[in-house]
């Protein structure tokens, strides 16, 4: 038999000016225990769902991952959440009321387990912190907190509105459920004294406002259109832009030696466009995020994905890096400068410093929530990491055959050149090493083929991240 344990039945709820530990409230129930005709694990669906009863889910067949229900009943709405969680101890699970997608001046209520002890309490999200009310237990009812093998279910109901006198006395947010709301879903780790800690991953919000009086089925969360740009942005700057770009700088160099394009190299004016607008990108998509979030925001970590906080500090580190490689550019000595090879050094250094953290943050940002990229959009990141590799992998053979072929040839003329009368004796024609000759160059086409596939590979896995962040 599985124990369970009844609070303050029949007990007269006591409300303290400012509560430090408030004690649950009549009617909670708290089981804890197993159930032999669940899967362990499991959450099924609903099949109220639609019928008698509002819901917001996240469900693949019959299992869910968290389903949130809402039902009418005259002056009061009842309420039920349930998520999984791998591990239940001391934890809370809640449901916010908001006027917009994002956290402040919320109400919310709190289903909160620490050991063997529970409780149902109203709180206030004040700005980005969630702080107690004057009154928890104020017009909240017929409590029930149940956790098993793994699922943590509380169902309570609601009042829609309080009296008169009482919004006259409460000092505290206190929703009018006839009105519609965002709803907001998370959870967390709870401590002593019925207190709820941060959050270990951002809530999830419908989409739109409820109607708690409408048995609407919300499937979808919401979606954060700047948080999209700024993934868009940070793509395009970091695959198809700083990928190509260093791709020329580094291996294009004695293909195009002498042809110019406006006064300046092809090979340093395809580097140059494409770093400029990488970093014109970046510095875009910096601002966004930081007016979506309004500044600097950290990211919570989440059981199997400790590494994710990292991802505003590279973020940053990326930003500063991309603005300090084209300031430094604008300081490089002249060719034959003795300081020439310190400034080459630095200059490679600083951009593969960048473009490593770069990929590494793009990595940890489709894996964040606010994204709703599909889980499987890393692994295409992933694989555009292993393309790249390869590609300079070929890169660096070919150069060395490029260089090899060209070296024979210049050995060919000197050797030439020094035999003076005895030229006739070759029976061939003296190598020019301009570009027009190069060019009909089998290993000279090889590296122009390179480079074009690896435009098309890149352009290709950039729409790709760019599809999958963007509908999704």
């Amino acid at each position: 038999m599985e124990p369970s344990f009844w609070m303050g039945i029949t007990t007269e709820v006591v409300t303290p000016e400012v509560p430090v530990s408030p004690l649950p409230p009549s009617n909670v129930t708290t089981t804890i225990g197993t159930t032999a005709n669940v899967p362990s694990g499991t959450l099924p669906t609903d099949s109220e769902c639609g019928a008698t009863k509002g819901c917001f889910i996240d469900c693949t067949g019959n299992s869910c991952n968290y389903i949130v229900t809402w039902r009418d009943n005259g002056d009061a709405v009842d309420f039920e959440l349930s998520t999984k969680l791998q591990d239940t101890n001391n934890k809370w699970i809640a449901i916010g009321f908001s006027s917009d997608l994002k956290m402040g001046d919320d109400e919310v209520v709190s289903c909160i387990l620490f050991g063997n002890n529970t409780s149902v309490l109203r709180s206030f999200n004040d700005g980005k912190g969630n702080v107690p009310v004057a009154n928890p237990a104020e017009g909240l009812s017929n409590y029930i907190v149940k956790v098993q093998d793994g699922i943590f279910r509380c169902s309570f109901r609601k009042n829609k509105r309080l009296t008169r006198q009482k919004r006259q006395t409460s000092r505290s947010l206190f929703v009018d459920l006839d009105n519609d709301f965002n709803v907001m879903f998370g959870t967390g780790p709870a401590s002593s004294g019925s207190l709820v800690s941060i959050h270990n991953e951002n809530p999830v919000v419908t989409p739109g406002k409820v109607d708690f009086q409408s048995f609407t089925v919300i499937g979808d969360t919401a979606k954060y259109p700047l948080v999209k740009v700024h993934a868009c942005l940070m793509i395009i700057a970091w695959i198809f832009c700083t990928g190509i770009a260093i791709i020329a700088a580094r291996h294009y160099k004695p293909v195009w030696s002498k042809w110019s394009w406006f006064n300046q190299k092809i090979w340093f004016q395809i580097h140059r466009t494409l770093m400029v607008t990488a970093m014109i990108l970046t510095v875009i998509a910096f601002i966004t995020i930081f007016v979506e979030v309004g500044g600097y925001s950290e990211v919570y970590a989440r059981p199997g994905k400790e590494y994710l906080p990292a991802h505003p500090v590279l973020g940053i580190i990326v930003t500063i890096l991309c603005i300090l490689n084209p300031i430094m550019s604008l300081f490089r000595p002249g060719p034959t400068d003795k300081k020439r090879p310190i400034f080459n050094w630095a200059h490679w250094g600083v951009g593969m410093v960048a473009q490593i953290l770069a990929i590494i943050t793009i990595i940890f940002g489709v894996e964040l929530q606010k994204s709703t990229a599909p889980k499987y959009t890393v692994w295409v990141v992933i694989g555009f990491v292993i393309y790249y590799v390869i590609m300079e992998i070929t890169q660096k053979i070919v150069d060395k055959l490029f260089n090899s072929q060209m070296n024979k040839a210049a050995d060919m003329k000197v050797e030439m050149t020094l035999g003076g009368s005895q030229r006739s004796s070759y029976n061939v024609s003296l190598p020019k090493l301009d570009d027009k000759d190069r060019s009909t160059n089998k290993v000279t086409l090889l590296k122009k083929f390179l480079l074009a596939l690896h435009v098309v590979c890149s352009l290709a896995f950039t729409l790709a991240l760019l599809l999958l962040v963007s509908l999704y």
